[in-house]
């Protein structure tokens, strides 16, 4: 029984966001638009085309180098171009 309880408010929930950002796709809107705006949507190209260019428009650019080395610093406990990069002179630890 609370199997059942669970699995209905966990489906209640997935099911309203599901609903929620599908009619935003349908809408060309973003969640922060739909919030905090009233009135017409200059965005908005019809079902369709909305449906169009979430699911096979352009990706945006990302900004992660996924392919690149993370620089590794000179030592343990230093940036790379600071001298400490916890800001104290030596470690406090110690």
């Amino acid at each position: 029984m609370i199997l059942a309880i669970y699995t209905f408010f966990l489906v209640w929930s997935l099911g309203g966001l599901s609903w929620l950002h599908t009619q935003l796709a349908c809408a060309n809107l973003t969640t922060n638009q739909h919030l905090k705006t009233a009135g017409p949507n200059p965005f908005n190209q019809g079902l369709f085309r909305n449906l169009a260019h979430f699911y096979c428009g352009p990706l945006p650019v990302s900004w992660i180098n996924r392919r690149g080395y993370a620089p590794s610093p000179a030592e343990p406990g230093t940036a790379p171009d600071q001298e400490n990069s916890r800001g104290f002179d030596e470690d406090p630890l110690v």
